[in-house]
């Protein structure tokens, strides 16, 4: 990643001890959560349990490394009005098209998980659910070959939630995304080949 590159970590923004303590708390609330505390209470001690607890809480921001233009890039392979991108018939594979994408909302859900060892063994996982809608505006896609080399961004807003064992850790609504002026793709990115069209319109202007 360059430090342009922007992650869902820098979207949630959970790395104070203040919303760490607010993580601790909403997760022990949860009825879910007493079982595995017994069990790793019982293997471990209170004390250890407890400590692992707050590890658990600093850890979760390092759970959203995940790159937002392979969410946007995820999204935008597998629609299916972008597929007729991909017929050499009316597209030769060395021509260069532009693509100007309509507003639209791309939406992504992410299950990351921590497991945890008492020496060594494991004793029980956490499992973790992110949910993030991105609303994309102004978005122009270089297209070659049926694949996808690099888009130019415009205004984005998103809101998205953290949830473990029932309990939201964190939630965020219509905030402003600042994304780079240009993604492009360490790999040129496969449009899926389909035949129903998607949600959104797009106008090819060809290069």
């Amino acid at each position: 990643m360059t430090p342009d590159t922007r992650t869902l970590r820098d979207f949630f923004a959970l790395a104070d001890d203040d919303q760490a303590a607010q993580r601790v708390a909403a997760l022990t609330s949860s009825p879910a959560f007493a079982t595995l505390a017994e069990t790793v209470s019982s293997a471990a001690g209170p004390a250890r349990w407890q400590q692992a607890l707050s590890d658990v809480a600093v850890a979760i921001p390092d759970l959203l490394q995940v790159d937002v233009s392979s969410v946007l890039a995820g999204a935008w392979k597998k629609d299916r009005e972008l597929g007729r991108f991909t017929d050499p018939h009316q597209y030769a594979p060395d021509e260069t098209i532009l693509v100007e994408l309509t507003t639209h909302v791309v939406t992504s859900q992410h299950r990351p998980h921590i497991d945890l060892l008492v020496n060594d063994q494991p004793y029980g996982r956490l499992d973790f659910t992110v949910e993030i809608a991105l609303r994309v505006e102004g978005i122009v896609l270089t297209i070659k070959d049926g694949k996808i080399l690099k888009a130019t961004t415009g205004p984005c807003t998103a809101s998205g939630r953290i949830a473990c064992a029932g309990q939201t850790l964190s939630a965020r609504e219509s905030a402003p995304v600042q994304l780079p002026g240009t993604l492009v793709f360490d790999r040129p990115i496969p449009i899926a080949i389909a035949h129903q069209p998607a949600g959104w319109e797009e106008t090819p202007l060809r290069s």
